[in-house]
C-alpha cells in the first residue's frame, strides 16, 4: 500500500508541475505514466498469470479518466487486492478432473461386471457338478440295493444248505437213482450224487467203472 500511494503522490505532484497550456497532453501524459507505474506494480504483486488478466484493461480508459483516474485505479486495486484468487474456479480443471472420475467410475463398472460375469460362470459349473455328483450317487444307490438283494438270494440258500436242505437233495436223488430203469439216466444222477458229497475226478470214475 505505501508503494501505491507513493505512486500516486508522484502523479499528482507531475500533474501540478506541468504548464496547463495544453491539457490534452497533460492529461495523455499522466495517464500514460499512471498506466505503465499500475502495471509495474501488479507484476511485483501478482504472478505471470494474473497479470495476463489485468493486461485487458485499455490504457484509454485510463485517458477517459483524467485527474480522477489515480482514485479509480485505487479503488480497482483495492477491489482487486481484496480477491482471493484461490478462490475463483477454473472451468477447465474442474472439467479434466470430472472426466478422470468419469473414466475411472467407468473402468470400475466395467471391472464389476467382468466380476458378475465370472461369478455366474462359476455358480452355473458349480450347478453341473452337483448336478452330475447326484447322477452319480442315484446310479451308486441303484447298484448297492441290486447288490443286497443278490447277498439276501444268497444267504437264504446258504441257510437252507446248512439247515439240512443239502441232505434232502441227496435222499430224492438217491431215490431216482435207485429207480431209474436206463443207464443214460442212471450216469446223469450219479454226477449229481458225486457233486453233493464232493467226489473227485479220480473216485467219480473208479465207481462208473464199478457200475457200469
Amino acid at each position: 500500500m505505501s508503494i501505491f500511494w507513493s505512486i500516486l503522490i508522484s502523479v499528482r505532484s507531475e500533474q501540478l508541475n506541468v504548464a496547463p497550456a495544453d491539457p490534452a497532453q497533460v492529461s495523455s501524459r499522466s495517464s500514460k505514466r499512471k498506466s505503465s507505474e499500475f502495471k509495474k506494480l501488479v507484476d511485483r504483486k501478482y504472478s505471470s498469470g494474473s497479470r495476463r488478466s489485468l493486461d485487458a484493461i485499455s490504457v484509454s480508459s485510463l485517458d477517459l479518466l483524467g485527474t480522477s483516474g489515480g482514485c479509480v485505479v485505487f479503488a480497482y486495486f483495492m477491489t482487486f487486492d481484496s480477491i482471493d484468487l484461490h478462490d475463483v474456479s477454473l472451468p477447465h480443471v474442474n472439467e479434466t478432473r470430472n472426466i478422470y472420475y468419469e473414466d475411472e467410475l467407468a473402468k470400475k463398472e466395467k471391472e464389476i461386471q467382468e466380476m458378475r460375469n465370472s461369478l455366474h460362470k462359476f455358480e452355473y459349473r458349480i450347478r453341473e457338478l452337483e448336478q452330475s455328483s447326484l447322477c452319480k450317487d442315484l446310479a451308486n444307490h441303484e447298484l448297492q440295493e441290486k447288490f443286497k438283494e443278490q447277498i439276501r438270494v444268497l444267504e437264504g440258500r446258504l441257510k437252507l444248505i446248512s439247515d439240512g436242505g443239502e441232505l434232502e437233495y441227496l435222499r430224492n436223488i438217491f431215490v431216482q437213482y435207485l429207480s431209474c430203469n436206463n443207464n443214460s439216466g442212471a450216469k446223469h444222477i450219479l454226477k449229481a450224487i458225486g457233486m453233493v458229497l464232493k467226489l473227485s475226478p479220480t473216485e467219480m470214475k473208479a465207481i462208473d467203472k464199478k457200475i457200469f
